[in-house]
């Protein structure tokens, strides 16, 4: 379900992510755009269901895929595409591929605040039909353990959506750990409405490469008896060209 909620927006979310910047394991989205010419490659695979009264009534799965690519003064351009697959338990056990999204845009903002605690930016997403605007605020606490708060606005010129998260995150070595609560609340007739929560990990095998999972569930305000348990597990990939070219002048 990333990409179903990837709309998140009210964010509290912890950038204490091992080497380098990521916007997975979780929900949430970080404040800190790339540097130029660097590119991150983050990839999430999920499976998960929909359970009333314990009983499962559907199945799915779905893949998301996401290219940051950092342009220079703050500014960073991401291109996104998933897709999902449903199994709908009571007549069949077949997943049926949904119909194929349009893909996401994506432009991202950092404003330097001048403080090693304080990290502010800007996110801007769309899917040709829709827009969302989401304003990211997060706080280093220790050097290991930060927080941030993302708040923002989804439309679609039918219905509009505020969304949120709160995520904790703590680092360890090449371990990073988190815990978060998100939801959406419906500002028109239509909008979803849910709170939900999530906690996981990464494991960082260098400084360019890591790898996530984590675990959550979501449950609708106006039907207190579904819950949609999922798991998700992926990767997030650094291509950093700057730091090559470096590298390079050094030898």
């Amino acid at each position: 379900m990333r990409y179903s909620i990837i709309l998140c927006i009210f964010s509290f979310y912890a950038s204490a992510q091992s080497a380098f910047n990521s916007d997975r394991p979780g929900q949430s989205y970080s404040p800190i755009s790339l540097e130029a010419r660097q590119i991150v490659v983050q990839q999430g695979f999920e499976f998960g269901a929909a359970l009333l009264d314990s009983i499962t009534t559907q199945r799915n799965t779905s893949y998301f895929t996401e290219v940051r690519v950092g342009l220079g003064e703050n500014f960073e351009a991401g291109l996104g595409y998933g897709n999902q697959w449903l199994n709908n338990t009571i007549t069949d056990n077949n997943f049926n591929l949904q119909a194929a999204q349009n893909p996401w845009l994506m432009l991202r903002y950092s404003l330097n605040l001048n403080s090693p605690k304080w990290h502010l930016g800007f996110l801007v997403r769309s899917q040709i039909n829709n827009l969302e605007y989401r304003g990211i605020l997060s706080y280093d606490f220790l050097e290991d353990l930060s927080f941030t708060i993302n708040y923002g606005i989804f439309h679609d010129g039918e219905r509009v959506d505020g969304f949120y998260t709160i995520n904790a995150s703590y680092a360890y070595q090449r371990f990073s750990y988190f815990i978060e609560a998100y939801g959406a609340n419906y500002y028109t007739i239509g909008g979803r409405d849910f709170r939900a929560y999530n906690m996981g990990g990464s494991y960082s095998f260098s400084p360019n490469f890591q790898m996530e999972i984590f675990a959550g569930w979501q449950r609708s305000r106006f039907n207190q008896n579904v819950t949609q348990p999922f798991i998700n597990a992926g990767f997030s990939w650094l291509i950093d060209f700057q730091k090559e070219e470096e590298e390079e002048k050094d030898l």
